[in-house]
């Protein structure tokens, strides 16, 4: 939330809202110095959080075969996202080499899938998703911020 005040201006507002379509012209070095120590916190907590949760026998017995849903039940429901690709759908628009999705074409970046289609499937996927994500914000800063 410090780095969208610091960004916006608004207190515990996470739209970047700038009146008068400022440009960008306000995220300074400093900012940018913040968001990569952040992103290294984030990373470390985000993989202490899943090794805890992983290795935690209880969870993974009440999340495990809970919920399933088979390929073909995902495909005729019409089924998208996280819940889609926990049962092996590939479902990414930004991996689909006939969108024009932002700049995931010329990113390197991974979407997983699960076997069963269960809850355990769905809870791995996030997980791995939110370390995937601060990969993603992580090469964009490399590419767009050059060192002084």
């Amino acid at each position: 939330m410090e780095l969208f005040e610091q960004a916006s201006g608004a207190r515990m507002h996470t739209a970047l809202y700038r009146p008068a379509n400022l440009g960008l012209a306000f995220l300074t070095s400093g900012f940018f110095l913040d968001l990569a120590r952040f992103l290294t916190k984030a990373a470390r907590a985000v993989a202490g959080a899943f090794l805890g949760l992983l290795s935690n026998r209880s969870l993974r017995t009440r999340l495990s075969y809970v919920g399933q849903l088979s390929k073909q039940r995902a495909l005729s429901y019409g089924i998208t996202g996280i819940a889609a690709r926990s049962a092996g759908l590939l479902t990414d628009l930004r991996l689909a080499s006939s969108s024009n999705y932002g700049v995931y074409k010329s990113l390197s970046l991974r979407s997983f899938l699960g076997y069963r289609g269960d809850n355990l499937d769905r809870f791995l996927i996030r997980v791995k998703e939110a370390g995937e994500s601060l990969k993603v914000i992580s090469q964009l800063l490399a590419r767009y911020v050059k060192p002084a």
